[in-house]
C-alpha cells in the first residue's frame, strides 16, 4: 500500500502496464491491469481500530492479470509477484511505501504479516487463539492464513 503518489512511482506504473500489457498475449494472457486508486489521504480520519489500517488512510494498488488456461497459473502469479516487488521498491525509494497489503487485492501466497501488518497479524492471532483455540474458522472459512 502506498502513503501517496509521485511521479516516478506512477512512471514505474505506467511502464509495468506498457511492458506486461504486451506480454499479455502470450502464454494463454488475455488482460494486464494497474489501478492507481487516488483517494484522498484523509479518507480514514475517523476510523476506528482494526486489522486494516484505516486510520493511515493507504493508497491500495491493484495488478490484475488474467489468463485463460491453469497451465500458466504459475507463470502469471510469478509475473504478477515481480511486478508487485518492483514496484515495491520503487515506492520504498519514493518514500510513500506501506507495511500491509489491501486484502482483497492480494495474491493468495501472500502471509497474515504482508497483509495486516506484523503488529496487526500478532494482535489478531491472539484475539484468534482466545476465540476460535482449534482454528476451526481458519479451515472452514478459507482466506489467509494470520
Amino acid at each position: 500500500m502506498l502513503s501517496g503518489l509521485t511521479a516516478p512511482f506512477l512512471a514505474a506504473v505506467a511502464n509495468e502496464s506498457t511492458y506486461y500489457g504486451a506480454l499479455s498475449g502470450l502464454d494463454s494472457g488475455i488482460l494486464a491491469s494497474y489501478d492507481v486508486e487516488p483517494f484522498l489521504t484523509s479518507y480514514g480520519q475517523y476510523a476506528t481500530d482494526s486489522a486494516f489500517p484505516h486510520a493511515d488512510s493507504p493508497l491500495p494498488l491493484n495488478v490484475y492479470y488474467a489468463w485463460e488456461l491453469a497451465e500458466f497459473d504459475e507463470y502469471w502469479r510469478g509475473v504478477m509477484q515481480q511486478s508487485v516487488d518492483y514496484l515495491s521498491e520503487v515506492a520504498r525509494s519514493e518514500e510513500i511505501w506501506m507495511e500491509g497489503a489491501y486484502v482483497n487485492y492480494a495474491l493468495s501466497t501472500y502471509t497474515g504479516n504482508q497483509i495486516y501488518g506484523v503488529e496487526n497479524a500478532a494482535r489478531l492471532r491472539v484475539i484468534q487463539d482466545e476465540y476460535d483455540p482449534d482454528g476451526v474458522m481458519s479451515g472452514l472459512a478459507g482466506g489467509f492464513v494470520i
